[in-house]
């Protein structure tokens, strides 16, 4: 078992090379534990052979064996590999350790900066001063664009510090020599917070200062008019105010809420940090700061927010909500573990919070274990007379014009071309970079030329006819795009649809929309296909009215309203007849309950509160939040609009509804909506009068009581019965009974279905009709493979996830083929239409499909969807709740 030494590089004897083989293949599947055990298998053949001490060390890492994965990578001191891994597992333990050994790393790297932001990462947990320094010796050293997370890290743990001279020096050099990088907004943004800051303390300075009685009274004027939507006249008020009272902390927050609501996103951060600074003490302005630069940016200024939402936790631990604000922020700024324990800690102060479903999905979220890389999706084939020199040409073309340098690509492409000048993929990237560069007529040469090497290029025409259609062609447009459409771009139909449209051809447009949605399977198109054809029939319906006339129209009018009166449908009774509307009824009813529910008529009982209380500031900031403006829709007119976009979704399935007066969920809340719309005068300006205003207040509760518990309820029980169903092997055996009868299969000698089902149903999360579609889809494609006298099986079990216990449904699609089918190909682009839809209708509702080895079979392809407990159901829910 000796190793023996070729050129200084040491080798293994032919027995231990076949254990590290073994270790190598076994870690590349993450079998982590013999992994680990063929490489000390290795080792102890040759104590310190590099591959396997780090080999070994990986596999430690992998079964979180941190202290062992230490120990391995300690076995090679002077191996630079060896070092930066052992450092890295020990910065959270040990970050003296660690920077010591990014010290010796930076020895034996000399020309390499990264070694000196490692330092500075590990000394950030206990000397943010020393870490600064670490990060001066790394910007004098990169020549690439540097890291600028570990830097941000950095100066915002000076600032906390308030070693702010220190952080302002490491953001003027990184600004000095990289002002053009995608982070350099983000750099002179915490520069000019700095200097704001710097402004705002020196104003501050001698404390806030107490607003006098009349100033208080002109405050709350000013807030009344920004009630009442008179935005500008409040902020005159303010204004007057702090010239009066420059250092009330009260006034310039009012201020920066004034200038946040007309979008004047800076001047409100400045007088927030006012706020701040003049009563640093006083949590509530530095939420409203954070929440303003969370909201405001992007992104971009998350660790401030993430600073200011500390400050306030410190001020105010008692404030559950801020742990989740904080939460959502270090989630942004990818600091996965800060983030777990601040949802955590929201979760601990306030269980039952509106924002602890919110949290409980991230916490589940950051839990889950991140599944296996994905093997590689390999390129689409090249013909067999293209050289491999052209395939190398023309991939560096590509490269270069997703970097957008379009000279070094069409430089590397005319080599490809040269070579291959009938390859239709380099003659396509040529146009594209034509494209890429503004020449419409360039590119139509080039496609045309690629078409008359291969005619069948249905995206191509569709292509060109969008050009001609943008140029005002249309001639030319139609042309083009009806040979697309024939050839198979069922996207032409669409487009073909609209140009009808807007020439008033209303019948042409709803024969070519027909085409389009018999030949679609979906796409970027199908909404706006699904909005043109309601229009179209708007039209056309107006049309034949027209011709009825009058006395007709009214007598038709009149009947359809008693008809509808007396047989309208309830939403039931629209899924039960077209199930495929499942989708666009969740998402309605989905935005209802979030939008409308949980986040905006919470305030009820706040507001009945308030008039109890005589704050007519909180009620009047509640109205506008329920009725809105005219630019700004409420509470109230936005239900209207749901209603109508599930009447016309109803429309569209020869569903006529009526959610108003039928439906035993859509009635209570259209009455209760109804009625809060006949409040609003009311709640705008408030009655004097103490009986009128507890009357308005009662009424707000009970609407309450309607609105956010049984109408809330009611809609989640919607959400739960569309997204879940009990599968079981009747419904397989149903949906296998539809296949059968298809054209391409009816009459065919199909293997009978072997069926394997608990004897009770399992309840899974996935619409009924995308779940009938994967079924069929695979079924599909194992009846067409499978030979004379093989089997068809379906296979259903429960599975639970070891790390995060969560419990999932295996559907075992088995079969007898012949022939390979494997991940890369299932996942990958030359799959056939049904199951390049079963991939996705899959990764729609979180589930896996992979293929699997099955004994006594082919293979199985194994699709796993989550599983429902019953016992967190929302029904289970309401059924408690009664």
């Amino acid at each position: 078992l000796s190793a023996t030494t070729e050129g200084g590089a040491t080798t293994l004897a032919p027995l231990l090379q076949s254990r590290f083989d073994q270790a190598v293949r076994a870690e590349g599947v993450k079998d982590w534990a013999k992994a680990a055990s063929l490489y000390e298998s290795v080792l102890q053949g040759q104590s310190k052979h590099p591959p396997a001490v780090m080999g070994l060390g990986r596999a430690r890492e992998g079964l979180t064996d941190y202290v062992g994965a230490i120990k391995a990578y300690g076995m090679l001191p002077q191996d630079p590999s060896a070092i930066e891994s052992k450092a890295y597992l020990l910065e959270r333990s040990s970050p003296l350790g660690a920077a010591s050994l990014y010290r010796d790393l930076q020895k034996l790297r000399p020309e390499d900066a990264d070694p000196h932001l490692f330092e500075a990462r590990a000394m950030l947990r206990v000397d943010s001063v020393a870490a600064a320094k670490c990060v001066d010796r790394y910007l004098k050293r990169v020549k690439k664009e540097p890291n600028a997370g570990v830097i941000l890290d950095v100066v915002g743990a000076l600032g906390e510090e308030d070693e702010t001279e220190q952080a302002e020096v490491l953001l003027m050099r990184f600004l000095q020599k990289w002002d053009h990088t995608d982070e350099a907004p983000e750099f002179r943004a915490r520069l000019d917070r700095i200097r704001v800051e710097r402004q705002a303390s020196e104003l501050g300075v001698g404390g806030a200062e107490p607003l006098s009685k009349a100033l208080k009274e002109q405050v709350e004027e000013a807030r009344q008019l920004a009630a009442s939507g008179d935005l500008n006249g409040a902020l005159v008020e303010l204004q007057s105010v702090v010239q009066v009272a420059p250092r009330a902390a009260e006034a310039w927050a009012a201020i920066g809420d004034i200038h946040e609501l007309l979008g004047q996103m800076e001047e409100a951060e400045q007088a927030f940090a006012w706020a701040t600074a003049l009563e640093p003490e006083e949590a509530t302005w530095h939420v409203r700061l954070g929440t303003l630069l969370a909201k405001a940016y992007g992104g971009k200024r998350d660790r401030d927010a993430r600073d200011q939402f500390k400050t306030a936790l410190a001020l105010r631990p008692s404030w559950a909500e801020l742990y989740f604000h904080l939460g959502r922020v270090q989630h942004s700024l990818r600091a996965y573990d800060s983030a777990m324990a601040a949802y955590q800690a929201y979760l601990e102060a306030d269980p039952g919070g509106d924002l602890a479903g919110l949290a409980a999905e991230a916490v589940e979220a950051l839990s889950r274990k991140a599944p296996p890389p994905l093997e590689p999706i390999q390129g689409g084939a090249r013909p067999s007379d293209v050289p491999e020199e052209a395939l190398n040409f023309y991939k560096t073309a590509r490269v270069y014009r997703e970097k957008d340098d379009l000279v070094r690509a069409r430089t590397e492409l005319s080599k490809a071309l040269e070579i291959a000048p009938e390859w239709v993929a380099a003659v396509n990237l040529e146009a594209a970079i034509e494209l890429s560069e503004g020449d419409e007529d360039g590119a139509i040469a080039v496609w045309k030329r690629s078409l008359t090497i291969d005619p069948s290029q249905a995206r191509i025409r569709l292509a060109i006819g969008e050009i001609h259609r943008r140029r005002g062609d249309l001639s030319a447009a139609e042309k083009t795009l009806q040979r697309a459409a024939a050839d198979g771009a069922a996207d032409a139909y669409y487009i073909l649809a609209d140009m009808a449209y807007e020439d008033h051809a209303y019948l042409d447009a709803e024969a070519a929309l027909e085409s389009y949605f018999q030949n679609s399977t979906g796409g970027l198109s199908h909404d706006p296909a699904q909005a043109l054809r309601q229009r179209v029939k708007t039209r056309l319906m107006q049309i034949k009215s027209a011709i009825g006339g009058a006395i007709l129209l009214i007598f038709g009018l009149v009947a359809g309203f008693l008809i509808r009166r007396r047989t309208g449908a309830v939403l039931d009774d629209l899924l039960a007849r077209s199930p495929e509307s499942a989708h666009d009824v969740a998402r309605v009813v989905s935005a209802i309950r979030h939008e409308l529910l949980k986040h905006n008529t919470s305030l009820l009982g706040e507001m009945a509160a308030a008039l109890d209380n005589g704050d007519d500031h909180a009620v009047a900031f509640g109205a506008n939040r329920l009725f809105g403006g005219p630019e700004q829709p409420g509470v109230v007119r936005r239900f209207r609009e749901y209603l109508r976009s599930l009447e016309r979704l109803g429309r569209h399935h020869g569903v006529r509804l009526d959610l108003r007066r039928r439906d035993p969920v859509f009635a209570p809340m259209h009455q209760a909506m109804e009625a809060m719309g006949s409040m609003e005068k009311d709640l705008r300006r408030p009655p004097r009068r103490k009986g009128a205003r507890q009357r308005v207040a009662d009424d707000l509760r009970a609407l309450g009581q309607i609105l956010n518990e049984e109408a809330y309820l009611g809609l989640g029980a919607i959400l739960q019965a569309l997204g879940t169903l009990e599968l079981g092997a009747d419904r397989l055996r149903a949906v296998d009974a539809r296949v059968r009868e298809e054209p391409g299969l009816a009459g065919n000698n199909l293997p009978d279905i072997e069926i394997e089902a608990p004897s009770e149903p399992l309840t899974v999360r996935i619409f009924p009709g995308d779940l009938d579609d994967i079924t069929a889809n695979l079924l599909r494609n194992a009846y067409g493979a499978v030979e004379p006298g093989g089997r068809v099986g379906i296979g259903i079990g429960e599975t639970v996830d070891p790390i995060t216990g969560i419990a999932a449904v295996e559907i075992r699609f088995r079969d007898t083929a012949p022939g390979e089918l494997t991940d890369a190909t299932l996942h990958g682009r030359e799959i056939g239409r049904g199951l390049g839809l079963t991939t996705d209708l899959v990764g729609r509702h979180e589930g896996t499909i992979h293929v699997q080895p099955e004994p006594g079979w082919s293979k199985a392809i194994v699709v796993s969807l989550r599983k429902v407990d019953r016992a967190h159901s929302v029904v289970a829910a309401m059924e408690e709740a009664e």
